[in-house]
C-alpha cells in the first residue's frame, strides 16, 4: 500500500510559509490554494477487481481438399462450404457473423527424390470460414456438425466479453472504495477527519480482458467451458483532511 499523509504542525511551519507567500505575490491564489490543500492532504492508491465470463466466441473454420487437379477439389470445397453454411444458420447464428474468404489453392510437392527438383504431385484447395457465436453454450454441438459436414479443423477459437468496459467500470468503483478505506484508516491514525476529495488519477488503461482457454470433460461428452478474466483498475486518489 502507497500513501502519503501530511498535515501542517505549529507555527514554526506557517511562518516560513508566509513568508514565501508574500514574497512571491504574483503567484495566482489558486496555485497557493492548490498547495496548500495538498499539504494537508492523504494520498493513497485503490485497485479493484471484477470478474468477466465471456459471452462472444469466435472461431475458424478450414475446409480442405487435396487431388491432382484444382477444378474438382474446389467444387467439392463449395460443397463442404454450403452444408457448413446450412449447419451454422440452423445454429441461430447470423449471416453477419459469418465471413466466408475466396477458395486457395497451392501445389503440393514431393521432396522424396533429393537428386532432382521437386516434383508438383498434387494440389491443395482451401477455405476459410471466421465464425462469431453470441451464444457459445451450442459451440460443441456446432463443433460436432461442423466436423460432421467435412470441415477439416478448427482454429483461432477465442473467448471475449462483448462490453467490457461495463465490467472496468464496476472495477472502477471497486477501486475508489479500495482508496477511501485506506484513507479512513491513516486519517483515524493522524487523529484528523478525512474531507473531500482533492484530485484523482487513473493509472490502469482500458481493459482489454484475454480469457483462459479451458476444457472440461462431462460424463457424456466433451463441454468447452471459457475461463474468466480479470478486469483491474488501479488509481491515485489525494483526499483533504480537517
Amino acid at each position: 500500500m502507497s500513501s502519503y499523509f501530511t498535515k501542517n504542525i505549529g507555527a514554526m511551519v506557517l511562518l516560513p510559509v508566509a513568508t514565501v507567500l508574500i514574497l512571491a505575490g504574483c503567484v495566482p491564489n489558486n496555485t497557493s490554494s492548490d498547495a496548500n490543500n495538498l499539504e494537508q492532504s492523504i494520498r493513497v492508491s485503490g485497485t479493484g477487481t471484477t470478474y468477466a465470463i465471456p459471452d462472444v466466441l469466435s472461431f475458424t473454420l478450414v475446409i480442405t481438399r487435396e487431388g491432382d487437379t484444382v477444378a474438382p477439389l474446389k467444387v467439392a470445397v463449395d460443397e463442404v462450404t454450403a452444408n457448413v453454411l446450412a449447419t451454422l444458420s440452423q445454429a441461430n447464428i447470423d449471416k453477419d457473423d459469418i465471413r466466408s474468404y475466396a477458395v486457395q489453392a497451392q501445389p503440393l510437392y514431393d521432396y522424396s527424390d533429393d537428386r532432382s527438383k521437386p516434383r508438383i504431385r498434387g494440389y491443395a484447395v482451401t477455405r476459410s470460414i471466421e465464425v462469431t457465436m453470441r451464444d457459445p453454450s451450442a459451440y460443441d454441438q456446432v463443433l460436432d456438425q461442423s466436423l460432421a459436414t467435412g470441415v477439416s479443423a478448427i482454429q483461432s477459437a477465442n473467448y471475449r466479453v462483448s462490453d467490457p468496459s461495463k465490467y472496468y467500470a464496476e472495477a472502477l468503483q471497486l477501486a475508489i472504495d479500495d482508496a477511501r478505506g485506506k484513507a479512513e484508516i491513516l486519517a483515524a491514525s493522524g487523529d484528523v477527519t478525512l474531507g473531500k476529495i482533492i484530485r484523482i488519477s487513473e493509472h490502469s488503461s482500458a481493459p482489454q480482458p484475454a480469457f483462459r482457454m479451458e476444457s472440461m470433460r462431462a460424463a457424456s461428452a466433451d463441454v468447452s467451458m471459457p475461463g474468466q478474466s480479470d478486469i483491474q483498475a488501479q488509481i491515485e486518489v489525494v483526499f483533504q483532511i480537517n
